[in-house]
């Protein structure tokens, strides 16, 4: 599988590094090192956990003292508990001293009703960033919730090949974007930043369309803003990470540029190939797939087990799952 591939192409301390949100938070930190614009959280809620870069929020009543700061406003909390954006909180602005509007739905959310929330992951930790607000050339797709843009990168020795992007928008209902979440993904024209034909998934289906699937927001045909920095954001982080050459980027473009938001091993190739029509075999990935793994034609790679099955009993099956 794809999967299998992207964890012997990277190196598994890598690897290891990028799919532990608990470990992924030091990633801020390198990018932070090398100049890379990122979004570095504002502080952690790790009940018990040692002390980490940024403010660490050890118990419930350091997390109340933090949200009883005058300025604690526009906040967005991730878990290192979830995955796909699970468990993500979203506030908007205050409302009185002790509750904010909660988003997307602009609920009111108190102070207790917070520290409630946070306290249902156990032994894990709470990463608390600025939320983010989109640059209006997409920010009306999907009312407070903010799409990010995922660009694939390869580093192929001293050169960054952009292989794929990509970017999602929430279903509306949930405060994050992933598709895997009910949003939708809209295929990126690298030359360009051109939007065209999306896809989200609906009872297993593939559904193509222009427009979002909630909001009926027409997207095909759009521009995303900054795309020349996008992609040069991307190369130049990539290339500060030769322990994997083959990493997802997801990059955030506000009305002042773009900010990476984080980073991942596991880079949404399945997406990447639903919205081209076509397998990464068909693409420039074959020639890096190839001398890693054995490969189908339907752009599946496959283990390397004592005894192979032979390809002709493979595409049955293949076809049949398709």
């Amino acid at each position: 599988m794809l999967k299998i591939w992207s964890r012997q192409l990277n190196s598994q301390q890598r690897h290891a590094a990028s799919s532990s949100p608990s470990i992924r938070i030091w990633s801020y930190t390198s990018l932070d090192y090398i100049s890379i614009p990122t979004v570095a959280p504002l502080a952690v809620y790790a009940p018990g956990c040692r002390t980490l870069p940024w403010q660490c929020l050890h118990s419930s009543g350091e997390l109340e003292a933090f949200m009883l700061q005058p300025d604690t406003a526009e906040l967005f909390f991730k878990t290192d508990a979830g995955s796909k954006g699970r468990g993500a909180l979203s506030l908007g602005r205050r409302l009185s001293p002790e509750s904010w509007m909660r988003l997307p739905d602009e609920a009111e959310m108190t102070l207790d009703e917070v520290v409630a929330q946070l306290g249902k992951v156990r032994g894990g930790c709470w990463l608390v960033q600025r939320r983010l607000v989109p640059h209006t050339a997409i920010a009306d797709v999907v009312p407070h919730v903010c799409p990010t843009i995922r660009v694939m990168t390869l580093l192929d020795g001293d050169k960054v090949h952009v292989t794929g992007a990509l970017v999602r928008f929430g279903d509306g209902n949930f405060p994050a974007d992933n598709a895997g979440s009910g949003g939708i993904v809209f295929l990126i024209d690298l030359a360009t930043g051109k939007l065209s034909k999306g896809a989200h998934t609906v009872d297993g289906r593939t559904i193509f369309r222009s427009s979002h699937h909630r909001t009926r927001v027409e997207v095909a045909g759009r521009k995303i803003p900054f795309w020349t920095e996008i992609v040069a954001l991307a190369k130049s982080a990539a290339s500060n990470f030769p322990a994997s050459p083959y990493l997802g980027w997801d990059i955030v473009v506000t009305q002042d540029g773009p900010l990476i938001l984080e980073t991942n091993s596991m880079s949404g190739l399945l997406s990447l190939q639903k919205l081209n029509e076509k397998g990464v075999l068909e693409t420039e990935l074959r020639k890096f797939i190839e001398p890693v793994q054995g490969v189908l034609l339907s752009g599946v790679t496959l283990r390397e087990p004592d005894h192979r099955p032979q390809q002709d009993d493979l595409l049955p099956r293949i076809r049949q799952a398709g």
